[in-house]
């Protein structure tokens, strides 16, 4: 851990904080309207398929089940869409991959609109969810990653609720039509083909748009190219003598599996995500059915009509509202209580049989549940994903959970005109009411608050960084004092003469309140210092352990003052070179702790192997030494004299195996393969 890794880390510290702390600005903003076109384009599209299934039913002669595939063939195609370029953003950079998949949405757009029967329009609105898909994970990171600190969740959120004006357009659109003298066959294609228009004028900007600078900076290790990406957002002063890190960080998806904390996060979002998108979709791509159900004489007009009103006057301002107090209420309570709210909505049209036969009183309770929908779960569940995950797995993870969310929606979409045959529209919304009560359940019991925090901060990918720079003079300071006590400990067994030892002693006394005051000062930094739970362990584990070795080699220097100094026979000779070689190696383990940010264990691994081969090494000289002892020592005092020096210097031994089960803990906390 050199002084160019102090350099680097501070460079990366005082670029992102520029970031951070920057207000809203003309860059902000465009890159919301070109990622936010997207998500208008996307729920224009998943949700007029209700409106063409409706127009389709019967001159198609269309059954229930290819009623429900039709509605969720998009979505079912949108998880693997999702997947794809989740793992794609992180694997060739978030430049190379945005764009594209609104090259394959307005491909699946428009071929759509041309299809001639249900099995073409099936296949191409299976392309289409592809297209869909990837955006959920690509426009999420691309913004999130560009956003300021203070407005972070305010400009995911806004990205997201693009997505209402996408609502809103399908049944206004719908309605004009159905009012102009146009063949009502040739309505649905129109209503198709006007899905390619959006994704058309932005599909240029998308493709011209910058790296991530936190992308270049925390996998690629690219400052210069960083640089030029945030002065897009804000002008950052040159530093001299910052050079690139070349670093290229392992891209591997599986540390969302095997480390506890991002498993767990992982499933806390995927299963948030699941639980709205089977409400959430179920509910909107089924609207038509649901509304034509109460009002059986109703016109494709007036069932459109309704559909307006709801996502006019419920669910549009519900959009707006989340994402202008995401930053202060907070994810995690408006998630919470949007799903509780939903619940109860949807339980009370399950067991009150008049609302089902009003459609004044379900309207009023439907809607309710739309507005807590958007001002909850649905936008939450969109600005969580971009936020909790480290930089090389962000894609992959906001993948993932976007992923289960379009399972939970084809899962909605497909049952629930299959459900309502078996337990009608009351037994459904029972459904969703149990739903939504989990997803009460899994917000408040596995997901973070991430408001007003740094990305890093919030992700807890700056955790290995902070260990090994911003602490790394401090736990050098300390093993080197553990290798100069264990030095002169074998200085003081070497000398003949007992004034000399006695200042050795006191030497070493010395040292030790050094390394005190040393970890004292550790204490002090992380308290003061923004400092996560995760790391403020690592730290205080790595000082701990080397302090305990330092305070172990002082109790048994101690003990040869309070013995008197005996001599020191071949094994005490032995078990005091040991320490000192061991601590050696725990030296040299520190000084590469670094390679671990290249995914490199070996030397470390390496170091771990050789301090555990001298901890065991130390066993059998204490059994032979303690053995010997009581068969050939007849005087009992020099028996437990050297018994009691024998075990405490095999106690430092074991201090030592202690460091490097801390770094063993390290190599898999941050190692990914």
């Amino acid at each position: 851990m050199s002084d160019s890794n102090d350099n680097s880390y501070n460079e990366r510290k005082r670029l992102l904080e520029a970031m951070d702390e920057t207000k809203l600005s003309k860059f902000h903003l465009k890159t919301w309207l070109v990622s936010g076109m997207g998500f208008f384009t996307d729920a224009y599209d998943l949700f007029i398929i209700g409106m063409v299934i409706a127009i389709l039913a019967t001159p198609w002669h269309l059954t229930k089940f290819q009623e429900g595939l039709l509605g969720s063939t998009s979505l079912i195609a949108a998880v693997f869409g999702a997947l794809i370029f989740g793992k794609l953003l992180d694997v060739y950079g978030r430049k190379a991959i945005y764009g594209i998949e609104l090259i394959i949405l307005i491909a699946g757009a428009l071929l759509s609109a041309l299809s001639t029967n249900i099995d073409q329009l099936i296949l191409w609105r299976f392309v289409l969810g592809i297209g869909i898909g990837g955006d959920y994970a690509a426009s999420a990171i691309i913004m999130s990653e560009y956003a300021n600190r203070k407005d972070r969740g305010k400009l995911v959120g806004m990205v997201f609720s693009m997505q209402s004006l996408g609502l809103l357009v399908g049944p206004l659109i719908t309605m004009i039509l159905l009012q102009l003298p146009i063949p009502v066959m040739l309505d649905w294609r129109i209503l198709l083909a006007i899905g390619t228009i959006p994704p058309l004028l932005v599909v240029y900007y998308r493709r011209q748009i910058s790296e991530s600078p936190r992308f270049l900076l925390a996998v690629k290790g690219d400052v210069s190219s960083a640089k030029k990406s945030i002065n897009q957002v804000v002008t950052v002063e040159n530093e001299q003598n910052i050079k690139n890190n070349n670093v290229k960080i392992n891209s591997s998806g599986w540390i969302l599996f095997t480390n506890k904390k991002l498993l767990l996060l992982t499933i806390g979002v995927s299963l948030s995500w699941f639980l709205m998108d089977w409400a959430f979709y179920g509910n909107t791509i089924s609207t038509s059915f649901i509304m034509g159900s109460i009002a059986s004489k109703a016109s494709l007009y007036t069932i459109a009509l309704y559909t307006f009103v709801i996502f006019a006057v419920f669910a549009f301002p519900g959009y707006w509202l989340a994402t202008s107090l995401l930053d202060t209420l907070g994810r995690k309570s408006i998630q919470a209580m949007g799903f509780a709210v939903m619940s109860v909505c949807y339980i009370t049209i399950s067991i009150v049989p008049a609302i089902m036969h009003n459609i004044t009183y379900f309207i009023g309770i439907y809607g309710i549940s739309y507005f807590f929908i958007e001002f909850g779960p649905n936008v939450t569940t969109f600005v969580y994903p971009s936020e909790i995950f480290p930089s090389h797995v962000r894609g992959t993870g906001d993948g993932i959970a976007a992923s289960s969310g379009k399972i939970g929606a084809f899962i909605g979409t497909l049952l629930f005109p299959i459900l309502n045959i078996f337990v009608h529209i009351t037994g459904v919304f029972a459904i969703l009411a149990f739903l939504s009560l989990i997803g009460v359940v899994v917000t408040i019991l596995i997901l973070p608050e991430t408001k007003q925090k740094s990305l890093e901060e919030a992700s807890g990918e700056d955790e290995l960084t902070v260990v090994l720079t911003q602490f790394s003079s401090q736990l050098l300071s300390l093993i080197t004092n553990a290798e100069d006590a264990s030095e002169k400990f074998v200085k003081l067994c070497k000398e003949p003469d007992q004034n000399t030892k006695a200042k050795y002693v006191k030497q070493i006394k010395v040292i030790e309140h050094n390394s005190d005051t040393i970890v004292h000062q550790i204490h002090v930094n992380i308290n003061r210092g923004k400092v996560s739970q995760l790391t403020r362990m690592d730290v205080i584990a790595i000082a701990s352990s080397v302090d305990d070795i330092i305070d172990e080699v002082e109790a048994v220097s101690a003990r040869f003052d309070i013995f008197n100094y005996p001599v020191p026979d071949k094994r005490i000779i032995e078990l005091s070179n040991i320490i000192k070689e061991s601590i050696k190696e725990i030296h040299y383990g520190i000084t590469v702790l670094d390679r671990l940010l290249k995914k490199d264990y070996k030397d470390l691994e390496k170091v771990c192997i050789s301090v555990n081969t001298l901890e065991n090494r130390a066993d059998d000289i204490l059994r032979e030494g303690i053995k010997e002892l009581f068969n050939n020592e007849k005087n009992v005092y020099r028996l437990l004299v050297y018994k009691e020096i024998y075990e405490k210097l095999e106690e430092v031994t074991d201090r030592c195996e202690d460091v490097t089960d801390v770094f063993k803990d390290l190599i898999v906390k941050y190692i990914q393969e």
